[in-house]
């Protein structure tokens, strides 16, 4: 007979089992935590400290968009801040910017009417036409006897910031481009009121005997008569879109006889309307007699002229 061998197998077995117990049973020793840097979480004593420009003069776009914000609210301080006063004498900056910046603005509206949106919104600018990186055109002036252009250049700030503003050059042009496209004597003596163009407004005015009378007021910022014809135009056909859409159409100065009924008034958009109408009362936010100073600052530069689709609309 073989001898039996199913005691040792049996003690081999005990033994594995109480090998697998024990490792399952004794605790890995934790992975040792990062060494600590003493001071590594303080801010460093020469890291640069980081500027940033309060009136956000970052951009041409940037820059030219808040000198007019600054001048509509009569702010001239804070628009003389985006003028390059650097050629005018220290003692003289803070009474003289504020003339320069209310000059400045003058002309603009006489004579360029410019559009923030048309400049670059990039820190270096456009680097278009023949001008270096640090400058970027506004627009071109032409008065009776020459051209100014109205430039925009990159100076240095607080630290190492870069800022746009109205530059030496132009500045230097401000007082010649006020005379000739100024108020004129009366405009240094007469109240704002009498020389800044009032907002626009609409208002019914009159029950006429077959009509309901609305009167449309607003300014055209331009000295060409061509010009103003076409804004003029621009404007009647927008009226127009604006009466379609909302479901009836303008009364004409006519007779008719009817002998057959018509289309009449389009039911699903005079409702869509009516609608709009009736929530703007339930929300408050009907604008009569009179349009928030805030909403109508909003809304002011929003139509793009020339309309999209116009031939000179990029010109």
């Amino acid at each position: 007979m073989m001898p039996s061998r199913t005691p040792r197998l049996t003690a081999w077995w005990r033994l594995g089992l109480l090998a697998i117990a024990l490792a399952i049973a004794c605790p890995r020793p934790a992975p040792a935590a990062p060494e600590m840097i003493p001071g590594a979480d303080k801010p460093r004593p020469d890291a640069p400290a980081v500027h940033v420009d309060p009136l956000n003069r970052r951009t041409p776009r940037d820059a030219m968009a808040g000198f007019l914000d600054a001048t509509r609210h009569r702010d001239y301080a804070r628009a003389a801040e985006f003028l390059d006063l650097r050629r005018l004498p220290a003692a003289d900056r803070a009474v003289e910017g504020r003339v320069l910046a209310r000059q400045l603005r003058v002309v603009l509206d006489q004579a360029l009417a410019p559009d923030p949106e048309t400049l670059s919104d990039e820190e270096d600018g456009s680097r278009r036409g023949n001008y270096p990186p640090d400058r970027e055109l506004v627009g071109t002036i032409k008065g009776e006897t020459d051209s100014a252009a109205i430039v925009l250049q990159r100076v240095a700030g607080d630290g190492d910031t870069r800022l746009w503003k109205v530059s030496t050059a132009t500045v230097a042009q401000i007082p010649r481009l006020y005379r000739e496209f100024g108020y004129g004597p009366l405009g240094e003596y007469l109240p704002p009121m009498f020389m800044v163009a009032a907002n626009p407004r609409v208002r019914f005015i009159e029950l006429g005997e077959s009509s309901l009378d609305l009167e449309i007021f607003a300014y055209v910022p331009t000295a060409n008569y061509d010009e103003f014809l076409a804004v003029r135009e621009d404007i009647y056909l927008r009226i127009m879109d604006i009466v379609a859409a909302s479901g009836t159409r303008l009364a004409l100065p006519s007779q008719t006889t009817y002998t057959s009924t018509d289309s009449g008034p389009d039911d699903a958009k005079r409702a869509a309307a009516e609608a709009r109408v009736r929530e703007w009362r339930e929300t408050g936010k009907l604008f009569m007699p009179d349009v928030p100073p805030e909403t109508a600052s909003a809304l002011d530069g929003t139509l793009r002229y020339p309309p999209a689709g116009s031939a000179t609309a990029n010109a």
